[in-house]
């Protein structure tokens, strides 16, 4: 890896870790639903960004099963997070219609 790929890669881990972190304290905190899909989505989100780092070192390979020819691990780790951030949305705006009326 390139020297700028390298230090860009250690930013995302320390603000992906900081915000994981954060988001396993408020976990512990918070009893909402919307909330805890959408800490979910954070931790599920820097567990891909570790993911994606070690197959690019190589410490990983990406052998396993394909799903419309694309791996199955790097497309759990794109796609899972953004359904938690989905589900989320959406309890709250189901939350807040029910304010409304």
């Amino acid at each position: 890896m390139l020297e700028s790929e390298v230090i860009f890669y250690i930013v995302k881990l320390i603000f992906g870790g900081i915000t994981a972190f954060l988001a396993i304290l408020l976990l512990s905190r918070t009893r909402d639903s919307a909330w805890i899909f959408m800490i979910c989505g954070a931790i599920f989100s820097y567990a891909g960004l570790v993911f994606e780092l070690l197959l690019k070192v190589g410490i990983v390979s990406d052998f396993s099963l394909k799903i419309f020819n694309l791996p199955f691990m790097s497309l759990f780790f794109t796609v899972v997070p953004a359904i938690f951030f989905i589900i989320s949305f959406i309890l709250k705006i189901i939350r807040t219609k029910k304010q409304e009326i």
